[in-house]
């Protein structure tokens, strides 16, 4: 068997996104060629990261379009995760796209806690600026609100931050001796650390 695929963790500085490209890229050549038998496979893996925040001129990360529409004995899978095809000639071939999508774990987990569902839509980073607006409202409508109306804060927050974004804010410290969105991206980065596992295995 002829197996072709070239992947590095060395040069990722994201932990939780070099344990995410590491488990997964094992976990893939494993499974792939245990089911390959002895003929010559090829593989091919790309992993994309989209972070919570908008990177300073970060270009749009589409993921790639495929050229094999027509292709007799092709098989595919899209999630807001993975998009996989998986051909048979004229050898054996996986080519595949992994996103590590920080917005999409949040959407996960909330809605694992029992929050509504959200779009089905892959969410797309959230502009800095954007973000730091949503951090702002939280703090004013719920941290700093008198007495008895914080619940009415966040009953207004729901008309119009994601309902992810809302969950992150309140599984952050609930303080206002710093800004908050520095509490916000501190909560961010265990919820990514905690849920790891459950998306390289």
């Amino acid at each position: 068997m002829a197996l072709r695929s070239i992947y590095s963790c060395s040069n990722i500085t994201d932990l939780n996104f070099k344990e995410f490209v590491g488990g997964v890229s094992n976990h893939v050549l494993t499974v792939f060629c245990a089911g390959a038998g002895t003929g010559d496979t090829d593989i091919h893996l790309l992993f994309i990261k989209r972070p919570l925040v908008k990177q300073t001129g970060e270009s749009p990360d589409n993921l790639p379009t495929s050229d094999k529409h027509g292709e007799p004995g092709l098989r595919r899978l899209n999630s807001p995760w993975v998009r996989i095809e998986i051909s048979g000639q004229p050898v054996r071939r996986m080519d595949a796209v992994f996103v590590w999508n920080e917005r999409q774990v949040l959407r996960d987990q909330a809605f694992m806690a029992g929050g509504a569902p959200s779009s089905k839509a892959s969410p797309v980073s959230i502009d800095g600026a954007v973000l730091g607006q949503y951090s702002a409202e939280y703090d004013n409508l719920v941290l700093r609100a008198p007495i008895g109306r914080a619940k009415a804060g966040l009953d207004e927050l729901a008309t119009r931050t994601p309902p992810e974004i809302l969950w992150l804010y309140q599984h952050a410290v609930q303080s206002t001796f710093a800004d908050f969105s520095v509490f916000a991206m501190a909560a961010l980065d265990a919820i990514l650390a905690k849920s790891r596992p459950g998306y390289t295995i």
